[in-house]
């Protein structure tokens, strides 16, 4: 049975209120906390939403990654401010990156998938520091990481519900560490690694 291609709404995106310069167009790594794993706006719009909110950040980026000008394969990134006050994590700016870029942004995840040391090298190679610099920078990451590790945070979207596109899904802090805690057994068993 053919599958009719997804058709993508020409109605266009306007993010009202991002922060086009939140974090830049430098690469760095960007962990995210685990109670906040796999619910992100991909998971809270409904699929035709995202596409298009997808499409039009490839398109803005001229469909190239913001932070390493490759003309590759894109992924869509969401740069979060932590409030340590309210523990609120809240989408501030969507960028387009290339597959490595994303994987050097989440380089948690790509030592999971055993890619880690790719991702250190991409790193290295985009931002021009060495295997040192790049080291020191990754465990400052995962520092602030462990940090935030030891909260549940609240999801504000509303960059994307004041820019018109309704939640299709909603979760509090307790479901989306359920969530990440489901996945990340997932991915340990996919890719074998025990406890």
């Amino acid at each position: 049975m053919a599958r009719w291609p997804l058709q993508i709404s020409e109605f266009p995106v306007e993010l009202s209120g991002e922060n086009r310069a939140f974090g830049s167009n430098e690469l760095y790594v960007d962990l995210i906390p685990q109670s906040c794993w796999f619910t992100n706006v991909r998971t809270c719009i409904a699929k035709s939403d995202w596409e298009r909110l997808r499409h039009y950040i490839y398109k803005r980026a001229n469909y190239h990654c913001e932070c390493c000008s490759e003309r590759a394969p894109l992924e869509a990134h969401e740069r979060w401010d932590f409030n340590e006050e309210t523990k609120t994590q809240k989408l501030v700016r969507i960028i387009a990156l290339c597959k490595r870029c994303h994987e050097v942004t989440h380089i948690g995840l790509a030592q999971i998938k055993r890619r880690g040391e790719i991702a250190l090298r991409h790193l290295m190679k985009v931002t021009k520091i060495n295997e040192v610099e790049a080291q020191m920078h990754i465990d400052e990451a995962f520092k602030l990481w462990e940090e935030r590790n030891k909260f549940h945070w609240a999801l504000d979207l509303s960059l994307i519900t004041n820019s018109g596109i309704r939640l299709a899904r909603k979760f509090n802090s307790k479901e989306r560490f359920n969530i990440s805690q489901m996945a990340l057994v997932r991915l340990k068993i996919k890719y074998g690694i025990l406890d």
